[in-house]
This record gives C-alpha cells, sequence and structure tokens, in this order.
C-alpha cells in the first residue's frame, strides 16, 4: 500500500491492530482517537514523542502501535512518567483539550484552510462513478457471464437436476396416447413443467442475499450503480435461463407431446417468457427483505399461492369470487394456460373404454353413446381439445400469445422494481456493542457476581467498562488442577497425498503451570500443529507418536483438553453464564457434585472478570458481546470442563487491540500459574506479551522447528540462541518481531542448525526423561477413561432443556413457523371454502389436500438454515470436545422441533379442515387431524435429513426442490399407480405420502353423496320407446359401471353423472380406504352424515 499510494498520488487511510514499529514507519500521519475524541493527528514520526511530552512513559520494547493504543484505552494501560510537572490527562475530553493546545493542532487547521493542489476544475456535478450508466452496465452484464461460466459447480448442479428431473417425469409419463384416459395425466404433465419453472424461481431470492454483500461494497466503492448491477444481472439471465429451459427437453420428447416444430418452439417460448417472469418476481422480494429468515415467509407463502392459482389443482370455473382474481396476477397460470392451450387444444381424443357410457356388448351405436368427459357432445366419441380446455379449464384459443403478452409484462415490471429496490440497499444498522440481558424471574436469587437483570438494551462502547483496576487484574488465583500430567509428542510429521509435508519431525512437550507459545509466519503450520495435537486433524497421514505421561492417549482426551478456537463458536441465543454450566454439566465426571460444578462456574465467572455480563446473550459478532468478551467467554467454557491435560487456544488475540489482546495473555499467564498446562498459537505479539510466556516452539514453513525451549527473563535464552548464528537483537526491537525476521532468513537453514545445536540435545533428553519416568498418572483426575463424561440421559436432558431454551429465545423462527401456518391453512380453506358435494367440489376436497402437503417444501426451507446452523456449531466444537454424542445432537434437534411442528400443524388443521367443509364427526375429524401431524411430523423429519446430507444452506435448499418434487410426484393424485408405469410402481410402497393421500383422501370422501350440476352432466341419447332407465340397466348391472342417472325416466335425452359418491370417486383414483380400519363401519354406513 506504501508503493501503490506513493506511485499514485493517492491518499489511503488504513486502520490496524497490533502493528509493528516497521508497519508505523510507513504512514505519513496517526489519526488516535478516545471514545470519539481526537487525542493526536500529526506526523508519525512525532506521535510517540507527543505523548510522552504528555508526561506518558513508553517502554523500550513496547512498539509504537501499542503505546499508542494505550492512549485510547484503558487508563490503567497508561504509565506516567515520575518526573511530571503536570498532570497526565486521564479522560477522552482532557486528551483533546490538550491536543487542541499543541502546534500539530494550529498545523492541522492550517493545512485544512489550504485549497487542495491540484484540485480539478471542471464541472462540480460530474457522475460519481467513472463510466457512464450504459458501460457500467454491460460491464456487469459481462462479469455475471464470467460468474456464470467460472462456478461450474452451481450451473453443473443446476443442469444435472433439472435433467435427472426431466428424465424422471419423461419415463413417468412416457408416450401419452391420444385418449380420454389420458387427458389428465397429460395435463398433470403439463403442470410439472411449470412447477419446476416455479421451484428454480424461488431460489433466486437465496441468491440476492448471496451477492447482496458484495454490491453493497462495490456500491459504497463507487464501481457501479446498483441499478447497473440489477440489470445487467437480468441481461445476463435472458440467455442463461433459455439454457435451463433446454435442460427440460427430454420432457417433451419422452412424453410424447406434438410433434410440429411450431407446437414445439412455442411450448418452449411460453415456458422461456414464465421464467424470465417469475425469476424477477421472487428476486424483488429479496430486494425488500433484510434477511434470508424473513423472506422465507414470503416466498414460501407466494410460492404456494402460484401453485395453487395455476389453475390444475383448482380449475377456474371452480375458483372462489374472493380469490379467483388471484389467477390473473399468477405467472404460472398463465404459462399453463398457454402450455395447455398449445399442447391439449390443438388435437382431439378418442374416448378411452371406460369413459363411454353406456358401454357392454348390447350397446353398439355411437349415436346413442357418449364419452363422459367434460366438452363431449352426444353421439360422439371423439374429444375436442379445444372444448375440453373450454369446458373443464376454461382456457381460450386466443389466449394463447396473449398470456405470453402478459408474463413479458409482469418480467419488464418487476425487472423495474428489482432496478428501484437495489437502489434503495442499505446497510443493516450496525449494533456491535449492544448487549441483551436474559430477564429473570421476580423470584430469582440474584448473586452479587449476576445483578438486576434487564430486557432493555445496554451500550458498551469500550471494554474498559468491564473491566477492573490492574491490581485485581494481576491478583493470583487457587490452584485451578492437582495434576502432573505431561503432554507430549514426538518425531511428528503430517505427510499430504501429494507427498507435501505440512508438519515435520516436530517434538515437545507441555507441562502444568508452564505457558507455551506457537509462533511461525504465516503457513508455517502453527493451527496445522494445533490441529494434529488435538487430535483434530483430518487430512493426511500423521507419524511419530502423542504420548500423556508417556503412554497412549487415553479415550477420554477429548474431553479432558480444553480448545479455543480462532472464531469464537457459541449458541448465539445462550447466555454466559449457561454457556459455562453447559460444558461444566457434560464435561466433567458424573462423580462430582452438581453443586461442585455450578460453583466452579461462579469461580470462573469471577475469575474471567465477566460477571457483568453473566446473564448476557451472547448473540453473533455484530449484535452481542465484543470480540474481547466472546474470547473470555470462549476460555471460560473449556475452563470449565476443568481440563487437566492441555489448555490449546489457537490465535486469541487476533482482531483485539494492544489492550486487550495483553489481556487476555495476562489473563492466560493467571491460568497457568494457577497450575492449567497451556499452549497458545500467537502471530506477532507485543514485547509485553511474548514475556508472558515460559516456552517457545517456534516453526517456519514446512513445519520444521527452528527452536523449542525457554524463552527466558526478557526472551534473553532465545535471543542468544539466535544471536549465536545471526545478528543480534536491539535493544529498542520486538524480540518476536526479531524472531519472526532472521527466522526467515534464507542464508540459514534453521532446522539443520536447530538439530546440530545443544539446545536441540538438551531438549530430547528432557523428552526423553518425561517419556520413561511420568508413567500411571493418565486418569489421575479424570476419574474414568469414557469418551464422554456424562452419561447418554443426562446428555439428552441437558442437551434438549438448551435447545428448547434455544427455540424460545429466537422468536423470529418459532412466530416464522406459525405464521407459515395460519397463512398457508387460511390459504387453503379459503380457496375451497365449504365445498358442496358436485362433482367439481368432490375433486376439490382432494386437491385441497393434495394442497395440504405442498407445504412441505415451505416448512423445510424454514427448518434447514437452523438445523445446519447448530449442526457446524456441533461439528466445530461440541462434538471435537466430547461434550456429547453425535446421536444426542440428532434425537434432541428432532425432540426440539416437535412441540412447535404439532402446534402448527394443529393450527394448519383447524383453519382448513372445517373451512373447506369436512366431515365434523369425531371418528372422521379425529383420524385427518392424526394424519395431518404425522405428516407434519415427516416435514420436519425429511427437512433435517436433506439439511444433514449437505455442507452448505443454499446446497440444501437446492435438493429441498428435488427430493419434494419427487416425493409429491408419487403421492398418487397427480400419478394414479395404475397409470403409472410399472417401473415406477414399486416407488408408491416406499412413500409416506401416498399413504398419507390415500387414507386422508378416502377419509374425506367415503359416504360423500355426490350430486352433479347441469354443466357437469353427459348427455346420450336411449332409442325410440325406452326410457333412460331401460336403455342403460345392462350398464349399471355390470360391475365396471360408476356414477347414476339425474333423470332416469327420460325418453330422449339422458343426463348422466360419473359418480354417485366419494368411494367410487376415489375407486377411480385407484386409493384404497385404510381409515376404515380404524372406524366404525356400521357408523360411516348408517350414521347421519356431517358435511
Amino acid at each position: 500500500m506504501r508503493k501503490y499510494t506513493t506511485r499514485s498520488r493517492c491518499m489511503t487511510a488504513m486502520s490496524l491492530y497490533q502493528a509493528s514499529d516497521v508497519a508505523v514507519s510507513m504512514f505519513d500521519k496517526i489519526l488516535v482517537l478516545n471514545d470519539g475524541h481526537i487525542a493526536y493527528y500529526g506526523p508519525a514520526t512525532s506521535a510517540k514523542a507527543y505523548f510522552e511530552s504528555l508526561g506518558f512513559y513508553c517502554s523500550p520494547r513496547i512498539s509504537v502501535s501499542d503505546f499508542l493504543a494505550s492512549m485510547s484505552g484503558d487508563p490503567t494501560g497508561r504509565k506516567p512518567r515520575d518526573d511530571l510537572q503536570r498532570p497526565v490527562p486521564v479522560q477522552p475530553a482532557d486528551f483533546e483539550a490538550r491536543f487542541r493546545e499543541s502546534s500539530f493542532y494550529q498545523q492541522t487547521v492550517s493545512e485544512a484552510a489550504k485549497p487542495p493542489q491540484g484540485a480539478a476544475s471542471g464541472d462540480s456535478r460530474a457522475s460519481a462513478y467513472a463510466l457512464p450508466l450504459y458501460r457500467q452496465v454491460y460491464e456487469c452484464t459481462v462479469r455475471h457471464y464470467q460468474i456464470f461460466l467460472t462456478d461450474r459447480a452451481a450451473w453443473i448442479a443446476e443442469a444435472g437436476g433439472t435433467i435427472v428431473q426431466a428424465l424422471l417425469l419423461g419415463t413417468l409419463f412416457r408416450n401419452q396416447r391420444a385418449v380420454t384416459e389420458g387427458l389428465y395425466t397429460r395435463a398433470s404433465a403439463l403442470f410439472f413443467c411449470v412447477l419446476i419453472m416455479g421451484l428454480q424461481s424461488s431460489a433466486e431470492f437465496g441468491n440476492t442475499f448471496v451477492q447482496r454483500p458484495i454490491l453493497l461494497k462495490q456500491k459504497a466503492l463507487r464501481f457501479y450503480r446498483p441499478a447497473a448491477y440489477a440489470l445487467g444481472q437480468i441481461l445476463a439471465d435472458v440467455p442463461w435461463k433459455f439454457i435451463f429451459i433446454l435442460y427440460s427437453l427430454p420432457i417433451y420428447w419422452m412424453i410424447g407431446f406434438q410433434r410440429t416444430a411450431g407446437s414445439f418452439f412455442t411450448w418452449l417460448v411460453c415456458l422461456y417468457m414464465g421464467l424470465m417472469a417469475l425469476s424477477v418476481m421472487f428476486r424483488a422480494i429479496a430486494v425488500f427483505t433484510n434477511s434470508i429468515t424473513r423472506a422465507i415467509l414470503p416466498v414460501g407463502l407466494l410460492l404456494n399461492v402460484l401453485i395453487i392459482y395455476t389453475g390444475f389443482y383448482i380449475t377456474p370455473p371452480g375458483m372462489k369470487v374472493w380469490l379467483s382474481w388471484i389467477r390473473y396476477l399468477d405467472p404460472m397460470y398463465y404459462t399453463f394456460e398457454s402450455i395447455a392451450l398449445n399442447e391439449i387444444g390443438s388435437s382431439s381424443y378418442a374416448c378411452s373404454l371406460h369413459d363411454i357410457v353406456p358401454r357392454g356388448e348390447l350397446y353398439n351405436e355411437t349415436s346413442l353413446q357418449a364419452c363422459a368427459v367434460s366438452g363431449s357432445v352426444a353421439g360422439q366419441l371423439n374429444l375436442s381439445g379445444r372444448l375440453y380446455l373450454m369446458v373443464e379449464y376454461g382456457f381460450e384459443d386466443f389466449h394463447l400469445w396473449r398470456n405470453v403478452a402478459i408474463n413479458a409484462a409482469f418480467f419488464v415490471f418487476f425487472s423495474t422494481v428489482v432496478t428501484i429496490g437495489m437502489e434503495r440497499f442499505r446497510h443493516a444498522s450496525e449494533q456491535m456493542a449492544t448487549i441483551f440481558y436474559r430477564k429473570l424471574p421476580s423470584w430469582a436469587n440474584t448473586s452479587p457476581i449476576h445483578p438486576a437483570d434487564t430486557e432493555e438494551p445496554q451500550y458498551v462502547t469500550d471494554s474498559k467498562e468491564l473491566r477492573p483496576s490492574s491490581d485485581s487484574e494481576m491478583a493470583p488465583i487457587s490452584c485451578l488442577n492437582n495434576t502432573q500430567n505431561v503432554f507430549a509428542w514426538q518425531e511428528l510429521s503430517l505427510e499430504l497425498d501429494d507427498r507435501r509435508h505440512l508438519l515435520h519431525q516436530v517434538s515437545g512437550w507441555l507441562q502444568p503451570g508452564k505457558m507455551t507459545a506457537l509462533m511461525g509466519m504465516s503457513g508455517a503450520g502453527k493451527t496445522t500443529l494445533l490441529d494434529t495435537l488435538a487430535q483434530r486433524i483430518q487430512i493426511g497421514r500423521i507419524s511419530g507418536g502423542l504420548y500423556l505421561n508417556g503412554q497412549t492417549l487415553p479415550a477420554s482426551m477429548g474431553r479432558r483438553t480444553g480448545f479455543v478456537h480462532q472464531n469464537d463458536i457459541h449458541l448465539a441465543s445462550s447466555t454466559v453464564r449457561e454457556a459455562l454450566q453447559l460444558s461444566a454439566c457434560l464435561r466433567r465426571s458424573e462423580a462430582v457434585p452438581w453443586e461442585e460444578k455450578m460453583h466452579h462456574v461462579e469461580f470462573l465467572i469471577r475469575l474471567l472478570e465477566i460477571e457483568d455480563i453473566a446473564e448476557a446473550i451472547i448473540g453473533v459478532p455484530g449484535a452481542g458481546l465484543n470480540l474481547e468478551q466472546r474470547k473470555r467467554v470462549s476460555i471460560g467454557v473449556e475452563l470449565a470442563a476443568k481440563p487437566d491435560i492441555v489448555l490449546f487456544l489457537d490465535e486469541p488475540t487476533s482482531g483485539l487491540d494492544g489492550n486487550s489482546a495483553l489481556s487476555i495473555v495476562q489473563l492466560m499467564r493467571r491460568l497457568s500459574d494457577a497450575g492449567q498446562t497451556i499452549l497458545c498459537t500467537i502471530h506477532q505479539p507485543s514485547a509485553q506479551m511474548i514475556e508472558q510466556f515460559d516456552n517457545l516452539l517456534l516453526l517456519v514453513p514446512g513445519g520444521k522447528t527452528v527452536y523449542f525451549g525457554p524463552l527466558g527473563s526478557q526472551c534473553q535464552t532465545i535471543i542468544d540462541y539466535f544471536a549465536r548464528y545471526t545478528r543480534c537483537c536491539r535493544e529498542t526491537e520486538n524480540p518476536a518481531d526479531y524472531l519472526l525476521e532472521v527466522s526467515a532468513e534464507p542464508d540459514v537453514d534453521w532446522f539443520q542448525t536447530w538439530q546440530q545445536s545443544p539446545e536441540y540435545a538438551s531438549t530430547q533428553k528432557q523428552l526423553q526423561h518425561f517419556l520413561q519416568s511420568q508413567e500411571g498418572n493418565a486418569l489421575s483426575s479424570s476419574g474414568s477413561d469414557r469418551a464422554y463424561a456424562a452419561s447418554y440421559l443426562e446428555q439428552i436432558r441437558v442437551v434438549t432443556q438448551r435447545a428448547f431454551t434455544n427455540y424460545w429465545r429466537d422468536s423470529d423462527y418459532v412466530l416464522g413457523k406459525i405464521q407459515l401456518n395460519v397463512w398457508m391453512g387460511l390459504m387453503n380453506g379459503l380457496t375451497f371454502l365449504q365445498l358442496s358435494n358436485d362433482l367439481t367440489d368432490s375433486r376439490g376436497r382432494m386437491f385441497s389436500i393434495f394442497i395440504g402437503v405442498i407445504t412441505g417444501p415451505v416448512l423445510s426451507l424454514q427448518i434447514e438454515p437452523r438445523f445446519i446452523l447448530l449442526r457446524d456449531q456441533f461439528l466445530a466444537r461440541e462434538n471435537e470436545s466430547r461434550v456429547y454424542h453425535w446421536s444426542v445432537f440428532t434425537v434432541t434437534a428432532l425432540l426440539v422441533e416437535i412441540p412447535f411442528t404439532l402446534l402448527g400443524g394443529l393450527i394448519y388443521w383447524v383453519l382448513w379442515y372445517y373451512m373447506v367443509g369436512y366431515f365434523t364427526i369425531s371418528t372422521r375429524a379425529g383420524y385427518a387431524f392424526l394424519m395431518y401431524e404425522l405428516y407434519s411430523l415427516f416435514v420436519a423429519s425429511i427437512a433435517q435429513l436433506t439439511a444433514a446430507l449437505f455442507p452448505t444452506v443454499l446446497a440444501a435448499q437446492v435438493a429441498t426442490g428435488f427430493v419434494w418434487l419427487v416425493i409429491n410426484t408419487f403421492n398418487g393424485p397427480l400419478s394414479p399407480p395404475p397409470l403409472t408405469p410399472r417401473g415406477w410402481r414399486w416407488f408408491y410402497n416406499i412413500s409416506p405420502l401416498f399413504y398419507f393421500i390415500e387414507g386422508i383422501g378416502t377419509n374425506a370422501m367415503h359416504s360423500l353423496q355426490i350430486a352433479c350440476r347441469d354443466s357437469e352432466l353427459t348427455t346420450f341419447h336411449v332409442p325410440t320407446g325406452e326410457t333412460c332407465a331401460s336403455y342403460a340397466a345392462e350398464f349399471f348391472a355390470s360391475g365396471s359401471s360408476t356414477g347414476y342417472l339425474a333423470n332416469p325416466d327420460a325418453t330422449e335425452e339422458c343426463h348422466y353423472c360419473a359418480y354417485a359418491d366419494g368411494d367410487q370417486y376415489v375407486s377411480f383414483r385407484f386409493l384404497q380406504p385404510l381409515f376404515i380400519s380404524f372406524v366404525p363401519h356400521e357408523k360411516l354406513l348408517t350414521g347421519p352424515l356431517e358435511i
């Protein structure tokens, strides 16, 4: 950055944590802020001298950045000189007042008053962007093409999933014949074409949230206008979405749709325009919502509404007046109507045998027969597809290209909405220092260590408000562990499959009461060694030995060691005290009384100086505890387990300022002095920090050791070692900077130098002593060698309690689940409100049940992110630390979902079942309720199963669409088993939804008397001199007949209804009344019907 700034003559502003003196010297000016007040602004070379002139003392080996940082931090971190003539500033306002008295302030004011040199004299209204809008759009379009082409995994997965879906549906509906029996399955296949399009489009909302941080960053840097980004993305989608439609070609040719060029390209254009309209519609929702969690509710509801009003589940003639307008806002409806008119409306269909009425050996005259299908004409056994669509669906021929134009208008409208919405993108409000506290009940006993709590956010602008005086901070603590366990490793190597070594012959040991630093330049293998020692490495081949008191490591190693991650991993909804208590309960032996565990937790809260936040919700970075507080909690969680072997810490000072980093290291020093064994990776520590350690293990790239041993007083021992082979450390130089610099010198083979040194021989001798003499103590304080300290039932109890607390505190998730069920239940109930017993409404009774199961994908989308978040936390920390068994996680994850899932199912069922008008007698309603609750549990389990199989939320949600497409395809109504190719019929035997639909469908339809409306009746003529009843008597006497005559005494035109009752209807749908075994037959057959 120094070179770039000099060459380009630009201005660069940068914030740094724990910078070395070399880095500080590269800056021209430095700004020091103290609680929003300016403490210094001026030349970098004068900053140290300025604060020294105020009366502060800077130790020779304290870096300039740490010295300057102390001026803005805790007052106890500043050391005044002894020869003061004027009091040093203490409060932030004091620093600002002293700065305003200085010459640097006068110089700053003078420079600010001067006009900028070389200032542009052009039009001040010039655009803030380097390129005009049309060029921005062009560049963004090209960029999106490049993303599509380089992100191969995404488009390969998308292409693969779509092709598999197309092959599945193509084989399921293959070779449809031009007969009336296939009209329903042909329409079902067309509906699936639209459904795939809708499911793929709904994924747009997730992609929008993934891209949002990049867009906001580049917007702030004036790369381009957000509108240009939106337009570029849409333009890039134009060809890409067409390619997506091409993936679906197997559906068209395998099913046997119209084999003409005009029909094929019409089908292609209709689907393409519908896909484009739906994509920008779902993207518009994401643009106007703050988070992906909150977007799931409107996206899920919209997707369900669009699917319901596609025109297939409920045909337009059967739609209720108050909701039928929804179809006019549904691109899926316009697409389905167009492709149905294109495919079905241009053909005629021979009447299938079971659709001919009357039929049999006595009925040979076509003029006296009819086809019992909507749109048929008396005396004709060929059905016009155009008439069928007009009568059954209300579709008109002239709507085909009109619908394409309407979808094009939708595309333009929502593209404009997306463009405007992206212009309105804003960063989420920062809540970096907001801490929320758990509200305790009035009867709770509040001890001095956690005063009364409040739900109101408390703002902590700096860690100093929670810090005690330095005297308290450095007070000695009682002994943590009485163990004398020595953890050692010998000739440890880690080799990858390509023969690269990440670690090479590393040896060392850790003793109680000693704090060892693990240092090295980037890529030296520090974290790799730490993971290997903690038995958390999952790559490569490990050679060498790991020993505890000279023995192989026990099974309890995981829970008896502490591991503080660089990225603090905590359950966001837990309080600080709860996090420590869980670790103490599950990682300490059951032989330890519960009271002792809790007492130890309270002791740690005082030790870590987190009394004020003991009841605070941990939260997430940006909304919860600040970084230093999270580090202290991480250390506390591991110490709560009372690790008697070693406490590993991976970069505990990363991201902290110098004062906070030193505070953490001083805390570690106190723990070490109390008997805790500590190994800590640390990167470029200050002189004050490195002097806190006893020993140092220094690595160079390749995982090779260049030194292991004591640091000595003020690091003199190790400085003397390196001074024998290279330059000496200067008096004002930070020893850590010196070690990293000289170990990077290419002129010296430090690995060979170390192995040939007397220090190496001494350490090897001492290592052999530890390996041979320390025996029999491996279980000295563990009390058990079990991998898990707590019993299985205790693990279930504690983790389940935490899971319920987590759900209870996350109101967005719980309320979101309830709202989803409320709105989807209302939509289903209002769509099929109080159905009658005519033929259309009988179909509605069945499809209302089917709509009840399409809630599954939406509920799954809500469950999966939460499961993956908890799973990743478990795998990253709790599994490795042997807090509880993996099966406990899966069991509790399902257990905690059960009550909320059952509650959601109850809400949906109550709103839906009684509004539709199903049977209300207890046996029928109770059976329906039981089945829907079982379905709700199935949704939760399949969602968690899908989430468990995929590494990321995005991958799981993409797979969810495919999983539910397969499940819903084989649930019965969309492809009845006898009409399904034999190769797929086996799937019904393992499809849970098929049994659900079969059971609840026959429950809803059994004993329902069907009365056709006039428009639903099929008309046929009778011979002269006969009545309808006498003419059709032979037909009704046959076992294959269904339905009834509406006018049996008529002598000219007979009106026939295809089904007499619900049993005939479900039999036609090839379902079996499984529910009857649960309900008394007499009550069903002879009891009064309540509808």
